[in-house]
């Protein structure tokens, strides 16, 4: 056969941003992103090689109790051959080997048969917003009455209340990946309490992005975006809001959001989605969720 999927890792980076970049018809470098994916899930990324030449890409980011499927992507050059089908029953095979029987992941307009030929079912929307590269003035933004709450930088040694908080909203525990964001990004990561030093929200306000991003009152969730939109970017910013959040949708608008795109949420196993998708304002990705 002249199909091979293997283990992505480190020194394929290249080949894997070349496969993403023709696949998305993009101008973007992803090798920082996936730099940061593969060391979060290194055992959930594959690669996969037609006759030896690079071919397709996909990953699964395993949460434990359920994973989520991003940057699938086949070089237009290799289309037609079965190639996503194949990564994708492979990937799914052995997340279930090791005893994760939940994938979420949204769908592209191209992905979207395949994923239901698979068992994928809907479960909800996605929508992408983007905000231009004008600068924001905070001083412009509205005042909030938080009723005692109060806004801060996150410190290490929130991560485990930080966790707590965050496990039943979306349905994992995502230790790993807010240890590697605390370490990466300090100086932008967010975090609300209320007068008893319990935690309302949090917000990471990545160079490209703002999430993971929740929150449990929409005036929390409006504090802590201007507290990310305070800190500088380098580009189009990226908010990714499921649709059951209206409230997520509204603040995206009012803050100079533009709609992009709207995408299946989709679901493989389970019964119903395992978080509460009404308080997550923004993804952290498509990639990760």
């Amino acid at each position: 056969m002249n199909l091979k999927i293997r283990t992505l890792h480190t020194s394929d980076l290249d080949a894997a941003n070349e496969i993403i970049v023709a696949a998305f018809q993009s101008s973007r470098d992803y090798r920082d992103d996936l730099r940061l994916y593969l060391a979060h899930a290194p055992d959930g990324w594959y690669l996969a090689e037609w006759e030896d030449r690079p071919a397709g890409l996909v990953g699964v980011t395993n949460y434990g109790p359920l994973a989520y499927v991003g940057f699938m992507a086949v070089h237009p050059n290799f289309h037609r051959k079965g190639i996503g089908e194949a990564m994708m029953i492979r990937a799914l095979a052995e997340m279930e080997t090791r005893g994760c029987s939940v994938a979420l992941l949204d769908a592209s307009a191209m992905g979207e048969p395949m994923y239901r030929k698979l068992g994928f079912v809907d479960d909800g929307k996605s929508t992408q917003y983007l905000l231009g590269e004008s600068v924001r003035n905070p001083a412009d933004f509205p005042s909030i009455d938080l009723g005692g709450a109060i806004i801060r930088l996150m410190q290490p040694t929130d991560l485990p209340k930080l966790v707590h908080f965050d496990t039943p909203i979306f349905g994992a525990s995502r230790e790993r990946l807010f240890s590697l964001l605390i370490q990466a990004i300090p100086d932008r990561s967010f975090l609300a309490e209320d007068s008893a030093g319990q935690i309302v929200g949090y917000i990471f306000s990545q160079t490209l992005r703002i999430g993971p991003f929740v929150a449990l009152n929409p005036q929390v969730a409006e504090a802590l975006l201007q507290g990310a939109l305070s800190v500088p970017v380098a580009g189009r910013v990226s908010f990714i809001a499921p649709v059951i959040n209206s409230y997520a949708q509204d603040l995206a608008m009012r803050y100079g959001f533009e709609h992009f795109r709207t995408m299946p949420h989709m679901r493989y196993g389970g019964n119903a989605h395992p978080g509460q998708r009404e308080l997550i304002y923004s993804l952290m990705s498509f990639t990760v969720g």
